[in-house]
């Protein structure tokens, strides 16, 4: 019947099938089925309900279930949402009306009444962010859209052909800012640039960062770094 083979699962048998062992011993076990045998039929079914939900939740405290655990993230890792860092030292500068951080030890460039001021890696003349102060009066956004026309057409800043990858309403310093990528040329001499600007005051403060493509990936953190430090304010416009 239901109730024998239950206990049959329940305690140790012959056939080579392995069975759970309800925590009792020897003589004391026998003693327990001849007894409920002698129970009223409805008595050994809600016993033999009784035991099956006591050996399910035995098996569960023991295995955990069939689901697996989910992996821990391993202390001291970043999570697969952080950013990641420039892979540079930074320092705070103040420069063209704005303060910002850009990577120490890259050579501070200029000249006499310039409205930009550049940072160039020592090691690859070709990697660089530059920080500009300008007058404008309308928008960050058109401000975005002038400064792409003006690359698209002038060869000597971006070669031909240049390309915009994006162009975005953003933020800077919790103000209504934009941003645009882009790049120029093709082959070995193809550059990668990602430009923002903000419109505060009558004047546009805006900074990029331009590389080559192959390098690009590579120096987009220290860009990233720069909008997360930035703010209006410091240094000579």
């Amino acid at each position: 019947d239901a109730l024998g083979r239950l206990l049959l699962h329940l305690h140790p048998g012959t056939g080579g099938r392995t069975r759970a062992r309800l925590p009792l011993r020897g003589g004391r076990r026998l003693r327990v089925v001849a007894t409920v045998k002698g129970w009223p039929r409805k008595a050994q079914l809600a016993v033999a309900g009784g035991l099956a939900v006591l050996l399910l939740v035995a098996v569960f405290a023991f295995t955990g279930g069939d689901d697996p655990e989910s992996p821990a993230t391993p202390q001291g890792q970043p999570s697969a949402g952080a950013p990641a860092g420039p892979g540079v030292e930074m320092q705070e500068q103040s420069a063209k009306g704005v303060t910002v951080q850009v990577p120490k030890g890259w050579e501070r460039r200029s000249a006499d009444g310039a409205v930009w001021v550049d940072y160039v890696d020592p090691e690859d003349n070709g990697r660089k962010v530059r920080i500009l102060s300008e007058r404008w009066s309308t928008s960050s956004m058109r401000w975005a859209e002038s400064a792409a026309n003006g690359l698209r057409s002038r060869s000597a800043s971006c070669q031909k052909p240049y390309n915009q990858v994006s162009m975005t309403e953003q933020e800077l310093d919790g103000k209504a800012a934009a941003e645009f990528e882009y790049t120029c040329g093709e082959g070995d001499s193809k550059r990668h640039g990602v430009w923002r600007g903000v419109v505060h005051e009558g004047k546009v403060y805006s900074f990029y960062l331009s590389s080559t493509d192959a390098r690009f990936a590579e120096s987009k953190p220290i860009f990233d770094q720069m909008v997360a430090s930035f703010k209006l304010g410091g240094g000579s416009n």
